[in-house]
């Protein structure tokens, strides 16, 4: 670890949507979060003192991050404006469902000026993005999370960083130093295992219960609501009943939203938290409104090329055919009875869901479809 750090604050601006006012929402379901370092899960792997430990780097104009030896080595590159900078990492492989993470330490950022832009991406072997996301403020130790579907355990991945410089060689000409490189903690845990989540209405008030099988390091639960095309909005926290966090057994949550909506159906998430910041997303929950009832969910469509996630508003028994518009079958689920259902590697193109109430023999037929 070096003992010295700069002092000198860095603005990189974006023509982005701003998420959570630290990061940008990457592209399809990702989301990212900001977490402590030190003090989070980015645990150091790759301290660059015996080597460059097999990153590659990669410039649009003139020399590359390389290797700076010693005993407290490092990668650094002396920039040039409105040139783009990628250091990547070798392969690892993924821990935890839907989740990875990525680290580091910066130094000598008076080395590029405001406005130049920092994007940390997770790649498969295909050199393919799964999940990124783009600074959008100075910051000298990074730690972010990544939580998207395309995150699978087992799954190779690659970590790049890439700094895009801008048309300002003033500012620009000092050594970019990247240095304490992490992944996350090896074999990190999930705060909780959710085995089931379900709502239901009882005149003006909807009640929410939910199961975990397993917590680790667990703070609680935030409840999130949405109805119509707004957004979700918190509207509360359970705090986790297992003793300091952890538990092996099974517990039960339940909250009760008082919610007179009487336009249509309403939308619930829970997201839960642990001590150390980390994060994950439940399933969505479709629940009656007063005067409209639930109806089934697909999410993303279209898709960019990622998971479909589709969500019943009951355990009904159901006849399930995924076509393409030529009628040719993809894949069919006969005497279907699970609340969720994730379609998962479809190629770009449109296809046509066919979903049939076996009870009733009523139909319901959805288009998606998956963009490059």
């Amino acid at each position: 670890m070096k003992k010295s750090y700069s002092k000198k604050l860095l603005f990189f601006s974006l023509a982005l949507f701003f998420y959570g006012g630290t990061f940008v929402k990457a592209q399809g379901p990702t989301n990212c979060t900001d977490l402590p370092n030190p003090g989070g899960p980015c645990t150091v792997i790759q301290n660059f003192n015996g080597g460059n430990g097999s990153f590659t780097s990669t410039a649009s104009s003139g020399p590359a991050f390389t290797h700076n030896p010693g005993t407290d080595g490092d990668m650094r590159v002396t920039t040039s404006a409105s040139t783009v900078y990628t250091l990547t990492s070798p392969a690892y492989s993924l821990n935890t469902d839907n989740v990875a993470f990525i680290g580091f330490r910066l130094e000598g950022l008076s080395g590029i000026a405001p406005g130049s832009t920092m994007r940390l991406a997770v790649l498969n072997n295909a050199g393919t993005e799964l999940a990124f996301c783009v600074v959008n403020a100075y910051i000298e130790r990074v730690c972010v999370r990544f939580d998207d579907t395309d995150l699978d355990p087992g799954t190779m991945v690659n970590y790049r960083v890439t700094f895009n410089t801008v048309s300002n060689p003033g500012t620009n000409g000092g050594s970019l130093i990247i240095d304490d490189f992490s992944i996350g903690a090896a074999g990190a845990a999930l705060p909780v295992t959710l085995e089931s989540f379900h709502g239901r209405r009882n005149n003006t008030t909807v009640t929410l219960n939910w199961e975990t099988v397993s917590e680790s390091n667990a703070r609680g639960f935030h409840i999130q609501r949405k109805s119509g095309n707004t957004p979700f909005e918190n509207i509360g926290f359970v705090e986790s009943r297992a003793v300091n966090g952890n538990s092996n057994t099974r517990l039960r949550y339940g909250f009760s939203d008082l919610n007179n909506n009487s336009s249509g159906a309403v939308e619930y998430r829970i997201i839960a938290a642990d001590l150390d910041g980390r994060s994950r997303y439940s399933i969505i929950r479709s629940v009656d409104g007063l005067k409209g009832k639930a109806k089934i969910l697909i999410y993303p469509n279209p898709s960019a090329n990622k998971p479909v996630n589709i969500v019943f508003p009951n355990n009904d028994t159901r006849s399930i055919l995924l076509t393409d518009l030529m009628g040719k079958v993809h894949t069919s689920w006969k005497s279907y009875t699970k609340q969720d259902l994730k379609l998962n590697k479809l190629t770009p193109g449109n296809y046509v869901l066919r979903i049939t109430d076996v009870a009733t023999s009523k139909s319901e037929i959805y288009r998606i479809t998956i963009s490059e």
